[in-house]
């Protein structure tokens, strides 16, 4: 593709996490003016559950589908859309119960609003983005995922300002777009219920069984990446409201930096020799590691004014959990590159479950404690300790796959490539 296409598509792909930038910053300002404290924390408790709740419906298809469909022709991806959403589907309702009654169960106040906006917030892993990102259809997935869900977002905000109820975010805010999502993606797409029909209940369960190693990977991960709010409100309910202001806009940062990642995508897993696809996945790294250096400096000056608008002065961030903040963003920068593209490349994907197996253990127990001590920045620090933590367990495969390839490239008498002058 000629510098023209990348550039184009890489718009493209920033677009789009731009537009979910601009729906919590439509809603969040919203909610903190109109509500009081104890209703952002509900909706961000909600949020935490319904996260976690998403990363199992997804079902681990953002993980190891975009490089899939890249891979098919159309008539094969049709039908592998429709797979991923009947699998997701049947997962999405007992899931969606069990997080609606944790949340409201856990919140402080405004129970049924939390639990509301744990179903809103599930309902995001019913998405096809990952279908789009890996045929490189760009002007589709704004259509489809991005553009209904902030103009939906919109909506809620602007009837919450006029005085509707919380629950309006959940059902308008989250829920409805998710639904037109999946609808818009699968007319644009051109699958028909023949396609759908090519499927029993008892293939879709196995096919749930084979996402196995895609979904054990997010799920363990989501104990550390959605679950903290939750944890932080266990264990110091007081430090709940500032934490999960830091933790929104981490996430939401992020949300804009993963176009970089998801651009490279299709790049990645493109067929190539042994010795091409290496140099590839090398370069994928290291950019995303120097992007993560950018981006969290820029984070933590950035993070504590930001917050004083987008919370309404309800939950100020301190500067030094901004700067744990960029520390942050840094590693899962990197770690977006290590595991999400590089083992994926190798068909490594269950050492992504083991990492973050490893970041699980460590960084659950870590944010409580820390949290308990030292509020705020302590759960931070453990969300740091954890990512941390998966990163070098990717690195170590990573660095271990590399050797490997090298020793059979002399084996065979193949010449190594530079991963930083050589490109394909």
């Amino acid at each position: 593709m000629n510098v023209i296409g990348r550039l184009t598509r890489l718009f493209g792909l920033v677009v789009i996490p731009v537009f979910g930038l601009v729906s919590p910053l439509l809603v969040i300002p919203a909610i903190t003016s109109t509500f009081d404290a104890n209703a952002w924390v509900a909706v961000a408790l909600g949020q935490s559950v319904g996260g976690a709740a998403s990363v199992v419906v997804e079902l681990g298809w953002g993980l190891n589908g975009p490089q899939r469909v890249a891979r098919q022709s159309p008539a094969i991806s049709r039908l592998t859309m429709a797979m991923s959403v009947l699998s997701k589907f049947v997962v999405f309702v007992p899931v969606t119960i069990v997080a609606f009654f944790v949340a409201g169960g856990l919140s402080p106040a405004h129970q049924l609003e939390s639990g509301l906006v744990a179903i809103g917030s599930a309902a995001l892993g019913l998405s096809c983005s990952w279908f789009f990102i890996g045929t490189q259809r760009v002007g589709s997935l704004v259509l489809t995922d991005a553009l209904p869900r902030m103009l939906c977002a919109a909506a809620s905000a602007m009837l919450i300002l006029l005085g509707a109820p919380l629950w309006t975010y959940a059902v308008l805010g989250l829920l409805l777009p998710s639904l037109l999502s999946v609808s818009l993606a699968i007319t644009l797409n051109g699958v028909s219920y023949s396609h759908f029909r090519k499927f029993s209940f008892r293939r879709i369960i196995g096919l749930i069984v084979c996402q196995g190693s895609a979904l054990s990977g997010r799920a363990l991960s989501a104990m550390y990446i959605a679950l903290p709010v939750t944890i932080v409100t266990l264990a110091a309910p007081a430090a709940a409201p500032v934490f999960a202001a830091a933790e929104r806009l981490q996430r939401m940062y992020l949300q804009l930096l993963a176009a970089f990642p998801n651009m490279m995508q299709g790049w990645v897993g493109k067929p190539g020799t042994r010795v091409a696809k290496r140099s590839r996945i090398n370069s994928a790294v290291l950019y995303n590691a120097g992007l993560g250096v950018v981006a969290g400096v820029a984070y933590s000056f950035m993070a504590p004014a930001v917050a004083a608008f987008v919370f309404s002065g309800v939950a100020p961030i301190p500067f030094e959990v901004a700067c744990l903040g960029g520390v942050l963003i840094f590693f899962v920068s990197t770690s977006r590159a290590t595991g999400g593209l590089a083992l994926v490349s190798l068909r490594k994907i269950h050492v992504i479950a083991w990492s973050a197996l490893a970041g699980s253990v460590i960084g659950v127990p870590a944010i409580f404690v820390l949290a308990r001590y030292y509020g705020p920045a302590g759960g931070v620090l453990g969300e740091v300790i954890a990512e941390l933590v998966v990163l070098c367990v990717q690195l170590v495969t990573f660095a271990t796959s590399g050797k490997r390839d090298a020793q059979a490239d002399r084996v065979d008498g193949t010449s190594a490539v530079n991963p930083i002058t050589s490109r394909q």
